[in-house]
């Protein structure tokens, strides 16, 4: 996973439905399209994504996912569980999900 971030995952997840145009990436995101393009370039460059035509119009461009990309999320959510286990083992179930819950609350607060 050479050039990948857990950062990363939050462009390539969306892209596991099928390939997606930069512009509607960019609106889910809530990035720019230019923030987009210099991501997907980065990513398509180490091998994670491609840029295929698109078949409903020739003049647009899909972003997709290559097989090295499905494997990156794989190993990511492998990884995200393993440490998900680690803490559920050291803090037990019910404080894991008050932690959960309290990070999901900092996350989601206008800064």
């Amino acid at each position: 996973m050479a050039g990948l971030r857990p950062l990363h995952a939050l462009l390539l997840i969306p892209l596991l439905g099928g390939g997606r145009h930069a512009s509607d990436l960019a609106e889910t995101l809530g990035v720019s399209r230019q923030a987009v393009a210099q991501v997907v370039a980065r990513l398509e460059g180490d091998g994670y994504l491609t840029r295929i035509t698109d078949p409903g119009d020739a003049r647009a461009r899909l972003i997709c996912l290559t097989p090295r990309g499905r494997a990156a999320l794989r190993t990511m959510h492998a990884s995200a569980r393993a440490l998900e286990d680690d803490w559920r083992e050291r803090l037990g179930a019910e404080q894991l999900t008050t932690f959960r819950d309290t990070l999901l609350t900092l996350l989601s607060a206008p800064a």
